[in-house]
């Protein structure tokens, strides 16, 4: 695969070349083809929260906010 250069994304290509890729791949097709951007954006957006909700307390996050005990 080429290497996609993504203006807006790259400052993340040392920590996760694979969200750097899908949003570089987003942003290429954002004109000619919006529902493949779509798709690529919403691929990165669940490989983010792959990654976040490992490191977070899901329990401290939830329960507070909907009145869970």
């Amino acid at each position: 695969m080429t290497d996609l250069k993504s203006p807006n994304f790259e400052f993340l290509k040392d920590i996760d070349p694979a969200l750097t890729r899908q949003a570089a791949m987003a942003e290429q097709y954002a004109l000619e083809d919006p529902n493949a951007a779509l798709t690529k954006l919403r691929l990165f957006g669940e490989m983010l929260a792959m990654r976040i909700l490992p490191r977070i307390s899901w329990d401290s996050f939830v329960r507070p906010r909907w009145g869970i005990r």
